[in-house]
């Protein structure tokens, strides 16, 4: 059976997408000229124990996950869309084995609202991206269509790739606001560290020299990440919209795709 050629293209795209965040993240760690700042007299600045980007990221992460896992649960009990997508038995058919994978993808989407803190919530979200691969590689045994596992594959790695530059970009702006937080703080140490001996030279004309860097000076920005630019582009609520809604057309390309197998 030839699969609809919508189907290979959102394969295509999740696998030209597994690839592409890295090269975008590799591209942004290019060696920089390091001015020193009052950033270096503070000393590196770690992210704050919560309330930052990355903690809302994770957080709607693991509620997606787990709203996933409640849609999976019905589809196992009524439909059986994914497993017929995978070319695998209904559910009710599969062997003790194949039951028991398919509820621990579940147990562990829900578990994913057990996270309290960042640390908890990154280990289950990376159990559940992890457990997804495993997942999609054990149907390769079982499957009646395993031709297109790869394709499967591609797509779960994908998404994975993109939860993984999500989470770069966003632990990158965490830092930043960090640092830019306590930029004043690292200010005010640094005047009252300075040696008093040390004075800014002075000119034939006996006037102090303005330093290069001086009160006019321009203040480095951070980059923008790729999600903030899209936001001032099109706006948070019109970005967010179009996430959302490429989330939630994959289930209608899944049963296009098994309606236009031959039966």
């Amino acid at each position: 059976a030839k699969m609809p050629r919508c189907m290979l293209l959102v394969g295509w795209l999740a696998v030209a997408t597994a690839f592409a965040p890295p090269m975008q993240v590799a591209g942004s760690l290019r060696p920089r000229l390091v001015v020193p700042t009052v950033h270096a007299l503070a000393g590196p600045v770690d992210l704050p124990p919560s309330g930052t980007k990355l903690d809302d990221f994770l957080q709607l992460l693991g509620r997606c996950y787990a709203g996933a896992s409640v849609a999976h649960a019905v589809d196992f009990a009524t439909a059986n869309a994914l497993p017929a997508a995978a070319g695998v038995l209904p559910f009710a058919q599969m062997t003790p084995a194949g039951q028991a994978m398919g509820v621990v993808w579940c147990l562990v989407g829900f578990a994913q609202l057990l996270g309290t803190d960042r640390g908890s919530r990154q280990v289950l979200a990376i159990a559940y991206g992890a457990y997804e691969i495993v997942l999609t590689l054990a149907t390769g045994a079982v499957t009646s269509d395993p031709s297109n596992l790869p394709l499967r594959l591609g797509a779960a790695a994908g998404l994975q790739a993109v939860v993984y530059y999500c989470y770069v970009q966003l632990r990158q702006k965490s830092l930043d606001e960090a640092n830019a937080e306590a930029a004043p703080r690292a200010s005010g140490r640094g005047r009252r560290a300075a040696a008093p001996k040390m004075m800014a030279p002075r000119t034939r004309s006996g006037q102090d020299r303005v330093p290069a860097r001086g009160r006019g000076a321009p203040k480095d920005e951070p980059p923008k990440s790729f999600q903030e630019k899209m936001e001032d582009a099109f706006g948070k609520d019109i970005f967010k919209g179009v996430v959302v809604l490429t989330g939630v057309l994959c289930y209608p390309l899944i049963l296009y795709g098994i309606a236009s197998k031959p039966h």
